[in-house]
């Protein structure tokens, strides 16, 4: 029986071995495809305790009639930010614009969509 176990064990080893092999370089790959640029990356405050998010996308502002409507930013890779804070001369559907934000985890809102965005720089790109 023992040599029966043996067996067993070098086919689980064997199996999960070309797995392994197979599924690692795959994940590679997807992991490469998604890498950051400069058109959407959000990096992590390098302070624990400082647990904010920065994020400099590029994103279209669009005019959204949910919940009393209101203002979103919706990034080319489907992402979307509600900003907090932005100003009115951006509030206008179709406006493709670089903005670079703290995400902010601690706000409350009653729209349920998207990411909440305080902004601290806009670039207008049209």
């Amino acid at each position: 029986m023992h040599s029966n176990e043996s067996i067993f064990l070098k086919i689980c080893k064997r199996s999960l071995s070309t797995t392994t092999s197979c599924i690692f370089p795959l994940l590679i790959l997807i992991a490469s495809c998604g890498g950051a640029s400069d058109e959407h990356f959000i990096v992590r405050s390098a302070n624990s305790k400082d647990a904010k998010q920065e994020a400099l996308v590029v994103v279209e502002v669009r005019w959204i009639s949910l919940e009393g409507a209101f203002y979103g930013l919706v990034a080319e890779d489907g992402a979307r930010y509600l900003p907090v804070n932005l100003p009115e001369e951006y509030k206008k559907d179709g406006l493709k614009i670089k903005v670079r934000g703290k995400i902010k985890t601690d706000v409350a809102n009653i729209h349920m969509w998207g990411t909440p965005l305080e902004i601290i720089e806009i670039e207008v790109l049209d």
